[in-house]
């Protein structure tokens, strides 16, 4: 999607504020709510490397606020471990959001969670393990669950734990065993994102009260911090009485 056209003057002669590295879509996984754009398998058509490295030659990434690190998952690219050092061996270099399913760990991202150079976002959405590949389209939940474990173990601030309820994990039984989850493997001083299926254009009063009930949930075992992001806040139906009640229905049974 790259474009070539006059974008008058001289806009990186500031540095690049916001970089987004996803130029790949290869992935091990087949979540249900996703597509192929990110798991279509298709390798980079440009020297990534190289020009992350002029970037760095041209002290671009000095006033780099942020840095999102996405796919299909980056970890699986041949060459992000030389890509990664090479930002992460700038003095003063930008703060990188890693978009990640942790099948595979990688101590370099361990190195800079435990530094506070990167924090990363791990999608789980389930809380047994056949819910997990039937959701994720893999069996990896314990390992999933190790890994994270390993990554948050010195810095766990830096550790976002995902839940994307859809109509396969919504339900409060999933989520009792995925907070069991949570605790038996000891993340509670993770954060933890909500969000809901992008596919779906309104969130139906049953996905409304499974939210609350997750939400609550987290609350009641004291994790770290918790929020919800736009795809929920955007899919809000209208506030009514008879939603309300319609909730408080669901969760009173």
């Amino acid at each position: 999607h790259i474009q070539y056209k006059d974008w008058g003057g001289k806009p990186l002669e500031n540095g690049i504020d916001y970089l987004s590295l996803e130029y790949h879509s290869i992935c091990n996984m087949r979540c249900s709510y996703c597509s192929p754009t990110y798991y279509g398998g298709h390798k980079s058509n440009y020297p990534v490397t190289s020009l992350v490295n002029e970037f760095i030659q041209n002290n671009l990434l000095e006033k780099t606020n942020y840095l999102v690190w996405g796919g299909g998952e980056p970890t699986l690219d041949r060459d992000f471990d030389e890509i990664l050092s090479s930002i992460m061996n700038l003095k003063i270099g930008p703060r990188i959001r890693m978009i990640t399913n942790s099948t595979k760990f990688s101590p370099l991202i361990k190195k800079g969670i435990d530094e506070d150079r990167i924090f990363i976002v791990t999608s789980i959405d389930a809380g047994k393990p056949d819910t997990f590949k039937s959701v994720r389209g893999l069996n990896g939940f314990e390992k999933v669950f190790n890994n994270l474990c390993s990554y948050a173990e010195d810095n766990p601030k830096n550790v976002i734990i995902k839940y994307i309820l859809n109509s396969e994990n919504d339900n409060f039984s999933e989520i009792d065993c995925f907070i069991e989850a949570i605790q038996k493997y000891k993340l509670e001083e993770c954060n933890f994102q909500l969000s809901s299926d992008f596919k779906e254009e309104v969130i139906q009063s049953k996905r409304l009260s499974a939210i609350i009930y997750l939400y609550n949930k987290l609350k009641s075992i004291s994790v770290r911090f918790t929020f919800m992001d736009d795809l929920i806040i955007q899919r809000m139906p209208p506030i009514n009485e008879d939603l309300i009640k319609s909730i408080n229905l669901q969760l009173q049974n």
